[in-house]
């Protein structure tokens, strides 16, 4: 990190004091604020005629300060009161002032840690000015800002604050006159009493404790004669200084030798005080991080979200979550559902209906509303942890809030989760009730849905006997006879499923035989030479709705051959031979023919010359033509009612 210089004394050079060396980057206008900023003045009332005086009564003035000729720029000052002045050696008051200079928008470092180890020049000897020739220019600091660094300050400073009570109150009372905004807004300073080896534990310890935002915008020395002659926004006081020249309305001064009684205003001044004491590095770092981001002014309502959150499991209140709710962000509410779970889990389910209910009025469809009832599991997510018997009272909400139609759908989604295991048997029971009401008709529902009945199946060990959900487990054995049908298993073994067959209702049966018939090769090469023994079949399975397969077999089999080979029958074809064999059968059960369309005039000729072909039996030819023309007659009719205009 890249950095400018200036050395500031009284040299024999040129009277006064001023900087007689300065980086070449730095103006003019620059040099002559620092020079203002660098200077050092000695008290009255305390002797400085010598070194040993020197030494024993006067700080070291370390400052901060942003430049007004360059707000980008922020220079820290490291001031020595070193005795006599290099050009009238018999007269004292001379000093020398190190600056240092960065251009950064914000400083990512400790500024004690600076202090304490940057190589800062602190003295000017009269050897050293005779020959001095201007050499400063751009220096690079490499800055630690290690865990390691953080704590030993973060120790330093609970360490010099904890020593005693009066030293915590005067912190106390300190920060939160910071907080009432009149250092930055209405130019009130602050100004620190204190001994000279705790001026700069004060002042550093306060701007440590500040949130960022705020700390780099309150300026320091650690030491300045008289508060007044200085921009500084805190600075530390000798108790010799004379006092009485500020005035109340500019000045707010904090003896810290005093005893003070103090009670707490504003909520960071709580939580810090409380941290400090405690010496609670973990809090402080997550405090830091909570409000790296948040403007100064807006830092005690921030932080009353937060120490609502810190303290959801010791003081749970729906009320005030309601009130600060709208302000939470995403990571805010994960942190306030981690502090209630398994700590205050009625709050945690009613803060979790609050929010469901306040965030499904914003749900436009079903798949959003999935989603925004699983968002309120995403912390159990990232560690994969399985959402046991805790959320079954949200589940239950959730679902009651759904319309009826998307009841089922929801459950068998929410109960398949990755992340949700329920083990709560009674509920379980309940609610695959439920899931099994849904599917009472599920041959006529063509919800996708369904498709995931196996997996709860096998999830939730649906197949166990003692577990009563009839439908479920008819749809399980549809489903294993259907893959028989498909593989051309079902008729050669029927005898050996009738007790599964059974359990079906008609409509089922229907669908069943349509697949197997539609899988049955010899079924598809055949002319119905077997036709008493498949009829025999449907009869015997399907009782009174043989005609509804035959109907559906023929009019409505979109599956039937589906790749099309050439070896097979067509659809059209095994109609015909079907109904030439009902006539030829002589059968009277006109119940299996009576739902098929034989309308058209070629499909009529091409029956009557096969049924011609086989018998001479002019009944049954007789038979098919009334047939026929009854049909025909009733299809005029059936259209003629439909024509509004008869």
């Amino acid at each position: 990190m890249n950095y400018f210089e200036t050395y500031h004394t009284a040299s024999k050079h040129k009277n006064g004091f001023f900087v007689f060396d300065a980086s070449p980057e730095l103006s003019r206008d620059e040099i002559d604020e620092i020079e203002k900023l660098g200077t050092y003045h000695t008290i009255s009332n305390i002797d400085n005629s010598s070194i040993e005086h020197t030494q024993n009564n006067y700080p070291e003035n370390i400052s901060y300060y942003k430049l007004k000729t360059k707000p980008c720029r922020k220079i820290f000052i490291c001031s020595n009161y070193t005795g006599r002045t290099n050009h009238t050696p018999d007269r004292f008051g001379n000093f020398f002032s190190h600056g240092i200079i960065f251009e950064a928008s914000e400083l990512h470092f400790s500024f004690r840690n600076f202090f304490n180890h940057f190589n800062f020049k602190k003295e000017f000897s009269l050897e050293e000015d005779i020959n001095y020739s201007p050499k400063l220019s751009v220096g690079n600091y490499f800055h630690n800002s290690d865990v390691i660094v953080a704590k030993e300050d973060f120790n330093h400073f609970c360490d010099f604050l904890n020593t005693d009570l009066n030293r915590k109150r005067h912190f106390s009372a300190i920060i939160d006159e910071i907080f009432t905004f009149k250092i930055l807004e209405k130019g009130k300073n602050i100004s620190i009493i204190a001994d000279k080896e705790q001026l700069q534990d004060w002042i550093l310890s306060i701007n440590f404790f500040l949130p960022k935002d705020l700390s780099d915008q309150i300026t320091f020395a650690t030491y300045v004669n008289t508060p007044k002659n200085y921009p500084f926004k805190l600075t530390g006081i000798l108790p010799e200084s004379n006092t009485s020249i500020l005035e109340e309305l500019y000045f707010h001064i904090f003896d810290t030798r005093v005893n003070k009684e103090y009670s707490l205003c504003f909520n960071y001044t709580e939580l810090i005080s409380k941290i400090i004491q405690e010496s609670n590095y973990d809090e402080w770092k997550s405090l830091n991080e909570e409000l790296r981001n948040v403007k100064f002014s807006l830092v005690n309502s921030h932080l009353k979200k937060y120490k609502f959150i810190q303290n959801a499991h010791l003081e749970p209140d729906l009320e005030n979550y309601k009130e600060l709710k709208d302000s939470f962000t995403e990571i805010d509410t994960t942190k306030y559902y981690q502090n209630l779970y398994n700590k205050q889990l009625d709050i945690y389910l009613k803060s979790s209906n609050f929010d469901l209910e306040k965030q499904l009025n914003t749900a436009r469809n079903y798949k959003e509303a999935l989603s925004i009832f699983f968002s309120h599991f995403t912390f159990f997510y990232e560690e994969k942890i399985k959402v046991s018997n805790d959320v079954i009272p949200l589940i239950d909400f959730f679902i009651k809030t759904l319309p009826k139609h998307d009841k089922i759908k929801a459950l068998k989604e929410i109960l398949l989760s990755d992340q949700i295991k329920i083990e709560d048997q009674v509920w379980l029971h309940k609610t695959f009730k439920v899931v099994d009401i849904g599917l009472e008709n599920f041959i006529e529902n063509n919800d996708e849905n369904i498709l995931l009945i196996p997996e709860l199946v096998e999830k939730y060990d649906l197949k166990n006997p003692k577990i009563e959900n009839e439908n479920i487990k008819r749809f399980m054995t549809f489903k294993t006879l259907i893959k028989a049908a498909q593989e051309n298993d079902l008729l050669s073994q029927i005898k050996k499923v009738e007790k599964e067959l059974d359990s079906l209702k008609d409509k089922e049966k229907i669908r069943l035989f349509m697949v197997a018939f539609n899988h049955d090769t010899s079924f598809l090469k055949s002319n119905f030479k077997n036709f008493k023994e498949q009829r025999k079949l449907i009869s015997q399975y399907l009782h009174k709705e043989e005609g509804m397969f035959w109907s559906a077999f023929f009019e409505k089999n979109e599956e039937f051959n589906a790749k099309g080979d050439y070896n097979y029958h067509s659809l059209s074809y095994l109609k015909k031979i079907f109904i030439s064999e009902f006539f030829l059968l002589q059968l009277k059960d006109y119940d299996l023919i009576k739902n098929l369309d034989i309308s058209d005039e070629y499909f009529f000729r091409w029956i009557r010359e096969r049924i011609n072909e086989f018998t001479n039996n002019k009944i049954i030819l007789t038979n098919y033509i009334d047939y026929y023309q009854q049909k025909k007659k009733e299809k005029r009719s059936f259209f003629g009612n439909l024509n509004p205009f008869k």
